[in-house]
């Protein structure tokens, strides 16, 4: 066959191996953590409960609702996370193809920046098709020896842009705390979460008056309200069908 299957730009998510080279853990998956921000999305939520009217009736056409099931289920379902996220089928080898594949080509979401098609006139002499492929191959073949590739995702709902994983879980359990505890302050929940360096028993035993302690406790409330700001935006992107938004 001509095409390879669907691929994924990132580590998809797995429900039983731990890790392979071309997946990781579900609960490592960068896709896992769309769908929980999704969850967390108040509108999107509304929507779900509505069975998928209202403002993000469009985005739940590809979601559907997040808080049905759990993600495995949700994932797997109709091969939803290969219709969201992964990358269109591409070419995988130097080969002829026949009159199926080539309509297949045509029929798929192909498009030059990863394969070209290039007639071959058999009447030419080898050295002139030699000559005529080299200069194609120099036109749209730019990569050098030992460059990486980097192409854009064509993904129906691709990554934004590179993440930083511990990051994303971080901010997931700052918001969770924020609502579960909407009465704690910021450097408490900083405190019970670990965002930044946490004060000692010791620390915790002075009072509210000792310098140190102040200075600590300033410097932990303001990585918690960093994190809650960034757990905002990720969850407002998701409403967007963007992740993760910065």
């Amino acid at each position: 066959m001509a095409f390879i299957h669907r691929h994924f730009m990132l580590k998809h998510p797995l429900f039983r191996k731990k890790e392979t080279a071309s997946g990781v853990w579900w609960e490592e998956s960068v896709y896992y953590y769309w769908w929980e921000f999704l969850r967390r999305h108040e509108g999107y939520k509304r929507t779900c409960e509505m069975k998928g009217k209202g403002i993000y009736a469009k985005l739940y056409e590809h979601f559907g609702n997040v808080h049905a099931t759990d993600f495995k289920t949700w994932w797997s379902k109709g091969e939803r996370g290969a219709r969201l996220f992964a990358e269109p089928p591409t070419l995988r080898d130097v080969e002829k193809l026949d009159r199926d594949q080539i309509a297949s080509l045509i029929d798929s979401d192909w498009d030059e920046s990863s394969a070209i098609v290039v007639s071959v006139p058999l009447q030419f002499s080898r050295r002139l098709i030699q000559q005529r492929f080299a200069e194609v191959l120099d036109k749209y073949h730019k990569r050098g020896r030992g460059q990486q590739v980097h192409r854009a995702s064509r993904a129906l709902y691709p990554i934004a842009h590179n993440l930083n994983l511990h990051s994303l879980k971080t901010a997931l359990r700052a918001y969770d705390r924020r609502v579960l505890e909407p009465n704690l302050k910021f450097w408490q929940i900083a405190q019970k979460e670990s965002l930044s360096e946490t004060l000692t028993v010791e620390e915790l035993k002075r009072g509210r008056g000792d310098i140190t302690r102040i200075i600590k406790q300033k410097a932990m409330a303001s990585a918690a309200f960093r994190k809650l700001q960034q757990a905002k935006k990720l969850i407002d992107g998701v409403g967007k069908g963007i992740f993760p938004a910065v």
